[in-house]
């Protein structure tokens, strides 16, 4: 009887570190899967998700459609997305008077007439560029700031 009971106790011995040893590994693969998913995630977002949206007004008498290479161009070189709003050249001042009007002010829009400069800081849509802004900008070759003067 002696025998019978190591031998059981033995048995149960072995069946407790087994289960102590299983729970730890899954423990711990839950954890490094979690780890994992997040990086993952995280990459993902940082590889979809561009740091800037920029709205850029145009006024040609094509429209600039949304797959058009230079804008690709632009978007992965600079890690922004840009949204172009497309308005129709004859018709320009009083299309971008009326997206103003309604509170959608474009990152970037053309004043063709001097006096509308003036109207538009007495509406207070203009913004002032930074000197950083500035000295960044000195960064870009000249053949992309001209690919860039080109599109628009």
């Amino acid at each position: 009887m002696n025998l019978n009971l190591s031998r059981k106790l033995c048995l149960y011995s072995a069946m407790l570190l087994l289960l102590v040893f299983t729970s730890g590994c899954t423990f711990l693969g839950r954890e490094t899967a979690q780890v994992q998913q997040q990086g993952h995630l995280a990459s993902a977002e940082k590889e979809t998700a561009p740091q800037y949206t920029i709205s850029w007004t145009m006024h040609q008498n094509i429209p600039v459609p949304e797959d058009a290479e230079m804008i690709a161009y632009i978007e992965d070189r600079f890690d922004v997305d840009l949204k172009v709003w497309n308005l129709e050249n004859k018709r320009y001042e009083e299309l971008l008077d009326l997206k103003l009007a309604q509170g959608k002010i474009p990152d970037l829009f053309r004043i063709r007439q001097p006096h509308d400069l003036l109207k538009y800081q007495m509406q207070g849509v203009l913004g002032e560029i930074s000197r950083k802004s500035l000295n960044n900008m000195r960064q870009i070759s000249y053949s992309e700031f001209a690919i860039m003067i080109h599109v628009t």
